[in-house]
C-alpha cells in the first residue's frame, strides 16, 4: 500500500514572522484487515507537533479539533496513533488492543492508541492495522 497524507495542517504564528509555522498535523489514509474483509476510511495521525517554546498555548488542541471536523465530513471512521496516552486520550484516543486492532506497534502498549470518529466504526474486528510503507522503520 502506498502512503497517502489525506489532510495536512498548520498552525502558523499571528506575532512577528520569526517562526510563522508553530504547528503541524498530518493524517495518511491506511487500511484496516481482517483475512480477506478490507475496512477503509481510517486513518493514522503522525505527526502532531508544535514548537516547544509555542507548546501549552492550545495549538494542537485547535489542530486536532480542526481535523476532526474535517475528518468527519470526509467520512472517515477512525484513527490510530502511537503517542502519550495522556496527551492523546483527551481526544478520544483508547489503546488499540482493547478496541481489538492489532498492528506493528503493538509492543508499545497503550501508546498505541485508536479513536473512533462514528462509532462503531471498529465494530466486528479483530483488525489488523496495515500501515503504508512510509511508517517502515518509525
Amino acid at each position: 500500500m502506498q502512503a497517502s497524507a489525506l489532510l495536512s495542517l498548520v498552525a502558523e504564528d499571528e506575532g512577528p514572522m520569526v517562526e510563522p509555522v508553530v504547528g503541524h498535523l498530518l493524517f495518511s489514509t491506511l487500511v484496516l484487515r481482517r483475512g480477506d474483509v478490507l475496512l477503509e476510511g481510517v486513518v493514522a495521525l503522525a505527526p502532531l507537533a508544535v514548537l516547544p517554546n509555542h507548546q501549552r498555548r492550545g495549538i494542537g488542541k485547535a489542530l486536532m479539533r480542526d481535523a476532526y471536523g474535517r475528518l468527519v465530513a470526509m467520512g472517515i471512521r477512525a484513527s490510530v496513533v502511537l503517542g502519550d496516552p495522556a496527551y492523546y486520550g483527551r481526544f478520544g484516543y483508547r489503546p488499540a488492543l482493547a478496541m481489538g486492532l492489532s498492528g506493528p506497534y503493538d509492543a508499545a502498549g497503550d501508546a498505541f492508541m485508536a479513536a473512533e470518529f462514528q462509532p462503531p466504526a471498529l465494530g466486528g474486528g479483530p483488525w489488523q492495522v496495515e500501515y503504508p510503507a512510509a511508517f517502515d522503520g518509525v
